[in-house]
Formats: C-alpha cells, structure tokens, sequence
C-alpha cells in the first residue's frame, strides 16, 4: 500500500499554516511600503532610511519600486494554488 502511515491532511494543514503567514508578511510587507512612501514624501531622503535602517542599496530600491514578490512568488507555487490553500477544507 503507497503511503501507508503517511497523513496528507497534516501535510495540507502545515502547508495552509504557511499560506495564512505569508499572507500577514505579505499585509506587513506592504504597510512597510506605505510608511516608506510617507517618510519619501515627507521629504526625508532615500539614502538616509538606507543608512538608518541598516539596508543595502538593493533592499531599498526594491522598496522604493514596490517589486516585492507576491504570496505565490515567495512560496514558488501558481496563484491557483495559493488562492485554493488560501481557503481550509470544511
């Protein structure tokens, strides 16, 4: 018998644990670009949150142009997928 002791519903259930926090890293992921877009438009400079953050000059850029990844970029999975993790069995 293929399988036999394994228990897929745990598996889906850890895997849906993942979906439900990468959707709150990605809610917080873009409050932190509202903010950073608060702090550029209230005149203070890029190099200076660069500097004060401790962030290299890449992480600020992708900031600055909001090029973060989605939900399902950053688990590698389609969007398909991470819609129907998105929502649990039952």
């Amino acid at each position: 018998m293929e399988g036999a002791g394994f228990d897929i519903d745990a598996l889906r259930e850890e895997i849906e644990k993942l979906v439900l926090l990468e959707e709150v890293a990605e809610r917080r992921q873009q409050m932190i670009e509202q903010r950073l877009e608060q702090a550029t438009q209230a005149g203070i400079a890029p190099e200076t949150i660069r500097k004060e953050l401790g962030l290299s000059k890449e992480s600020i850029q992708r900031l600055l142009d909001q090029k973060t990844p989605d939900l399902a970029q950053r688990l590698g999975i389609s969007q398909e997928t991470a819609d129907n993790l998105a929502q649990p069995i039952g």
